[in-house]
């Protein structure tokens, strides 16, 4: 008789949490160690694009799998820090680009400008 109600409240009880899916945590992880790796001659540039391949692929996996596993804001998160690492990876490499082709001509602009700094 007790059993009926029992089973009742076995079967009415929320599910747990959600587990973290592994490869959004791996993303966050790899997003944020990326930043500080990217002074280091840019070699920030390798997690970054991990951080971005792992985040695609854990989102994935999180919504195939039907509100068991969590973790698409680490995803996120890690998919928007690679992506920024990157994006500037890119701008300083321009910007380097830029400065070796034009360093005759930014040497001779900083040459004159301390020439009229000295005449004045």
């Amino acid at each position: 008789m007790n059993q009926d109600v029992h089973s009742d409240f076995v079967a009415g009880t929320p599910p747990g949490p959600a587990r973290t899916n592994g490869l959004a945590l791996a993303s966050l992880v790899l997003g944020l160690v990326s930043l500080p790796m990217l002074c280091c001659y840019g070699a920030g540039i390798l997690p970054a694009l991990g951080a971005i391949v792992t985040g695609f692929l854990g989102r994935r996996r999180i919504s195939e799998s039907g509100g068991t596993e969590g973790g698409s804001g680490a995803a996120l998160s890690g998919i928007i820090l690679g992506g920024g690492v990157v994006a500037l990876f890119v701008l300083v490499m321009c910007a380097i680009v830029i400065l070796i082709l034009l360093g005759g001509t930014i040497d001779n602009v900083f040459s004159d400008i301390i020439r009229e700094l000295e005449v004045q």
